[in-house]
């Protein structure tokens, strides 16, 4: 079970194309019994973005103890308790408004009776008529990136830091 939290930040740091990348270290890398062994000198609480060459452990990760990055709510599975990769470890230094911005995106994501109503306009009169929100260009839905993509624009960078 991946941690949904997690999950959110890195779909909108690719979507803002920013990863707030403070420092990198390239290498090899072993996971072992769910904890990994980091060089440089990380904060117990600081984000860092894993990118391994066969993708089994890519994601970003909140560190919750001296070289462990997998706090007790992420379930690994074996291929990933157990792993040595090639790759990068990037320390990110996340703006507190950016955490506010995912939290709040998962909190509405998880919880139906707070999403934003799909529903620009309802009419009431003899009968019901419906005008759902939708992209001006391709007629489909809004996704919740296009709901919140105003408030992504004082993170976005011209071009991406790394390719994930």
């Amino acid at each position: 079970m991946r941690n949904e939290l997690n999950d959110i930040i890195l779909q909108v740091m690719r979507q803002c194309r920013n990863f707030f990348i403070h420092s990198q270290e390239t290498g090899d890398f072993a996971v072992v019994n769910g904890r990994i062994t980091l060089s440089e000198t990380y904060k117990s609480g600081q984000y860092i973005l894993l990118q391994d060459d066969i993708n089994i452990v890519t994601g970003i990760y909140k560190i919750s103890g001296i070289n462990d990055i997998f706090p007790n709510d992420y379930l690994l599975d074996d291929e990933e308790l157990n792993v040595e990769f090639e790759g990068n470890i990037y320390g990110l230094a996340i703006p507190p408004d950016f955490l506010i911005l995912c939290k709040e995106i998962l909190s509405v994501y998880k919880n139906p009776a707070m999403r934003i109503s799909p529903y620009v306009s309802e009419t009431v009169v003899n009968l019901h008529s419906h005008s759902k929100a939708v992209n001006k260009d391709t007629g489909a839905p809004l996704t919740w990136l296009e709901l919140y993509q105003a408030r992504f624009k004082p993170f976005i960078r011209m071009f991406p830091e790394v390719s994930i």
